[in-house]
Parts: C-alpha cells; sequence; structure tokens
C-alpha cells in the first residue's frame, strides 16, 4: 500500500509541475501579447497549481512521519 500511495504522491506532483510550467510559459506569452485578461487567469492558474504542491507536500509529510 505504501508503494502505491507514494506513485499517486509523485504523479499528482508530476502533473502540477507540469501545469505549474505550462500555466507560467502562457502567461509570459499573453503579456507579450498585450492580452492582460489571459495573462491575469494563467497566473492564477500558477498560484493555485503551486498551493496544490505545497498540500501534496503537507500530505506526503504527514504520511512519512506516522
Amino acid at each position: 500500500m505504501e508503494n502505491l500511495f507514494n506513485w499517486l504522491i509523485w504523479s499528482g506532483v508530476a502533473v502540477a509541475l507540469y501545469v505549474t510550467i505550462s500555466a507560467s510559459v502562457r502567461y509570459v506569452h499573453h503579456w507579450r501579447r498585450g492580452a492582460k485578461t489571459l495573462a491575469a487567469q494563467a497566473a492564477l492558474q500558477t498560484v493555485v497549481y503551486l498551493s496544490v504542491l505545497v498540500t501534496i507536500w503537507c500530505v506526503y509529510r504527514a504520511y512519512t512521519l506516522e
């Protein structure tokens, strides 16, 4: 069961990192072409997925400290 939990955690981290990096690149792209609303949306998505990464890290730490 521990191995399954580790796979789930690291899969979630990989997806969250991919979306965070993708949203950051989209932010720069939209900002440079002048689409401020789309840039703000990409920035918000970056912040949300960074908080997802922090949450995954907290769950992982709580699980590994038991």
